[in-house]
């Protein structure tokens, strides 16, 4: 008896005998044909003694309002096949915002009313809505220029503060924090936490809030953090869901820095992995790859150090040698000159002493010779003869004494200026000595710090500016008798 048939009956019926109509012209129409394939959104996802009950929608593309919703079931006879064949092949369990497409049978009862029966299920078709779904995300990101912006980053070599976004209860953030404490307990690496569900309908929302409130506080100078890391320990890839959505995507893609990603996966990529700068298969490996960065920016560091302090050390040396050869070379000098000096000074005492003694004897053979003439002369002039000798003995003993005085006197001179010009040469040797002796010597630390001076550093570096100080939590300052740790606060 059909639908239209019905109405012309006058008598009213029964609800029961209605619904009883109904259920046969539905078991008429649609049993026995094998089943109807039909695609929608699972919803309402529960189990109960073994069977399975939820619900089929369907949105409307455009206004993603339900435009049809019916009531679904997979009987336990059903469920461990179908589960087993969707799991090993998409290595998750069917659950609630899956879109799948689902052999079913429609079934009536007069008190439950309709529901769809669950036969069979192609899981190819959830795959391949996953798939595109992540592809319109990326070429969507590829037209709008954003696709590989934080690709092209360039990576950073060493870390410093690190934000890392995550869930609190997420097991990959303890596996990250087993070596992120060790760095931070030594200060050489501080880590922020940003607290986001890692699965769920909330995941996109909070991870893609947490992403724009780390953007604005970089943006406002408030943090200066050298990456982000987005971490989340192994699950199904049903869980991964909430990484392949546009907002956290496009967060990324503006991200001013390099973002990480250690989502702890293998079987595929998720959209945040492809966008990311890196990508790990792990938390741990995330955490790996910055100490092993920062334990290579140290050791280069000590490289440096030793470096620096072995070419001080051979600069000292070099300096000292220059200095000792300069002062043997100081020494040779003045015993040289002085004994130049001495040869001339006795030299010059010879010529003077030769040339008196020539002047003597010249001046007695001249006597002598006046003297014999003299004698020859008539007795008449002998007194004459006698008083010029006299004279001239006189007059010659004067010039002689003159002369051996001034030669004397030049003598001296001679002698004292040599000695007041050695007396300088070894002044300025000794001065010049000195003065490169201090220089070597206000090269070093030590000297620079007793002069008032001081320095200041941060876990072993030196810090020479204020802006890199602001980065600093703790500051050690130097003084040449001690040290003294300063604790830094930064205005908000």
């Amino acid at each position: 008896m059909s639908l239209t048939a019905l109405t012309t009956i006058k008598e009213p019926l029964r609800l029961s005998d209605f619904l009883t109509q109904v259920k046969q012209t539905i078991d008429e129409r649609f049993n026995g044909n094998h089943g109807y394939w039909v695609r929608g959104e699972i919803s309402q996802w529960q189990k109960n003694a073994g069977h399975f009950y939820g619900e089929l929608v369907e949105f409307d593309d455009n206004t993603q309002q339900i435009i049809a919703k019916v009531r679904i079931n997979m009987w336990a006879s059903m469920a461990i096949k179908i589960n087993a064949k969707f799991q090993r092949s998409t290595g998750e369990s069917l659950k609630s915002g899956l879109k799948v497409l689902l052999l079913i049978e429609p079934s009536f009862h007069q008190t439950f009313g309709l529901s769809l029966n669950i036969l069979d299920i192609d899981p190819s078709f959830t795959l391949g809505d996953r798939q595109a779904r992540k592809q319109a995300i990326l070429t969507r990101l590829e037209q709008e220029g954003l696709h590989h912006k934080n690709l092209n980053l360039k990576t950073p070599n060493d870390f410093t503060r690190v934000a890392v976004i995550s869930s609190k209860h997420a097991a990959g953030l303890q596996d990250f924090f087993t070596e992120a404490e060790l760095l931070q307990k030594h200060h050489l690496c501080q880590f922020d936490v940003y607290h986001a569900s890692m699965q769920g309908k909330t995941c996109a929302t909070e991870i893609t809030t947490q992403l724009r409130a780390i953007y604005k506080m970089i943006k406002a100078h408030q943090k200066n953090y050298d990456c982000i890391v987005i971490i989340r320990g192994g699950g199904a890839e049903s869980d991964l869901d909430g990484f392949n959505y546009f907002e956290p995507a496009n967060a990324i893609c503006h991200m001013p820095i390099t973002v990480f990603t250690g989502i702890g996966h293998k079987r595929d990529q998720t959209i945040l992995d492809q966008l990311a700068n890196k990508s790990f298969d792990t938390p741990s490996k995330v955490i790996q790859f910055i100490k092993e960065n920062i334990i290579s920016k140290a050791q280069n560091a000590q490289k440096h150090f030793d470096f620096t302090i072995s070419q001080a050390r051979h600069l000292v040396q070099h300096h000292h040698k220059d200095i000792e050869s300069k002062h043997t070379s100081a020494q040779q000098l003045i015993r040289t000159t002085l004994n130049y000096h001495k040869t001339i000074y006795a030299h010059y005492f010879q010529l003077i002493i030769s040339f008196s003694k020539e002047a003597l004897s010249y001046q007695k053979q001249l006597h002598e010779r006046h003297y014999h003439e003299l004698m020859q002369l008539t007795h008449r002039y002998t007194r004459i003869a006698q008083s010029n000798i006299e004279y001239i003995a006189t007059h010659l003993h004067t010039l002689a004494k003159t002369m051996l005085q001034q030669h004397a006197f030049q003598i001296t001179h001679w002698h004292a200026s040599t000695l007041t010009q050695a007396k300088s040469i070894l002044v300025y040797a000794n001065n010049t000595i000195q003065g490169q002796y201090k220089l070597i010597l206000s090269a070093s630390i030590e000297p620079t710090l007793k002069r008032g001076f001081s320095l200041t550093s941060y876990d072993g570096k030196y810090i020479t500016s204020a802006q890199s100080a602001k980065s600093c939590d703790k500051l050690t300052i130097h003084y040449h008798d001690g040290r003294i740790a300063a604790e830094i606060k930064n205005d908000k």
